[in-house]
Parts: structure tokens; sequence; C-alpha cells
């Protein structure tokens, strides 16, 4: 038997969906423009375009989940998959070799001191490998960051910003790049996005 009612239902459904993911899409395209411009002024310096690679990352992660209402737990998750899968393309680390350090970090538990234990003990198993050190700073940030905006029960935007102030301290840990400058770029794509 025919529903007119079902049916209308079903096409009102269909209208939400797609303007949901038309606002989706939008929001992720002003991301993108707020990445290129941002590396066209400062792409010639590698450590800078790989932060705003960085940062245009964290930025659509949080977007998508946000829109399919994933957990604090999968972003953590997506955001280190990610960084598995793109380092294993573009280095000679294998992402089973990063799995394993993953795993590593995932048995330390919700102890903040564990995860730092972790990373003392990884770095020094993985002395003398700059990539991998960087690795395994980037999982202790994510892992650390994550558990305290759950602690702390912060708001996704602070989470955010703490990640992205904890990669720019790794990246000027040896002085090149510069913290001010890292936080002067930031600034500007923040800037760039909030005024597309």
């Amino acid at each position: 038997m025919y529903d007119e009612r079902n049916e209308a239902s079903q096409f009102e459904n269909f209208d939400t969906i797609y303007m949901h993911e038309r606002e989706l899409q939008s929001k992720l395209e002003k991301v993108e423009v707020a990445y290129v411009k941002t590396v066209e002024k400062y792409g010639e310096y590698s450590d800078l375009r790989s932060f705003m690679e960085y940062v245009r990352t964290v930025e659509k992660l949080f977007i998508e989940d946000g829109f399919r209402k994933h957990s604090l737990d999968q972003s953590k998750h997506e955001l280190i998959e990610i960084k598995i899968k793109l380092l294993a393309k573009n280095s000679s680390m294998s992402e089973d070799a990063l799995n394993l350090m993953y795993d590593y970090f995932k048995k330390a538990g919700q102890s903040v001191d564990r995860i730092y234990a972790v990373t003392e003990e990884l770095l020094g198993k993985n002395a003398g490998n700059p990539d991998r050190q960087d690795f395994i700073l980037y999982v202790r940030d994510i892992f650390v960051n994550f558990l305290n905006a759950e602690k702390e029960n912060i708001g996704v935007d602070e989470l955010k910003n703490r990640l992205i102030e904890a990669r720019m301290k790794v990246l000027a840990s040896d002085g090149n790049p510069d913290l001010l400058s890292l936080e002067k770029i930031y600034s500007e794509f923040r800037e760039l996005l909030n005024n597309n």
C-alpha cells in the first residue's frame, strides 16, 4: 500500500542530508582556501609547509568528525592513522613499525605519566632517527591533549588549539622555525579561515 506521508518524509530526510553535506563541503573548502593562500605566502619553507599541512589536517578532521558525530577517541585514532599512512608513503618507515609504536602508546592507558614514560622509552630506542622521534612526539602530544580534553571537559576548538600549539613547540624546539613565526602563520591562517 502506497503511503504518501512516508514518501514525503523520505524526501524531507534527503533534503536535510543534502543540506548537511553541502554545509560540510563548504566548511572544508574554506579550510582548503585558507591553506592554499597561506602556503602560497610561506610555502618555500618546507617546515612551514609541513606545519600548514598538519593544521589543514586537524581542521578538516574536526569539521568532518563534528558533522559525523565522531567521538574524541575516533578523532584521536584518525589523526594518528593519517600520520602513519603519510609517513609510510613519504619516508623509509614502514607502516608496521609505526603501528607498533602506536600500539605501545595505546597500552599506556589513561595516565599522562605513563604516556611520558612510553615516550622517553621509545625516544631512547629510536635515538638517531629524527623521523621516528618526530612521530613519537606527534603521538605523545595527541594522546596527552586528548586525555586532558576528556579530563577537563574542554571543547573541540580548545582541543584543536592545544594540538596545534603542541605541534608548534615540537617544530620550534631547535629554533628553526621559531615559535613566533609559526604562531604568526597560524594566526594568519585562522584569519583567512574566518574571513572566507
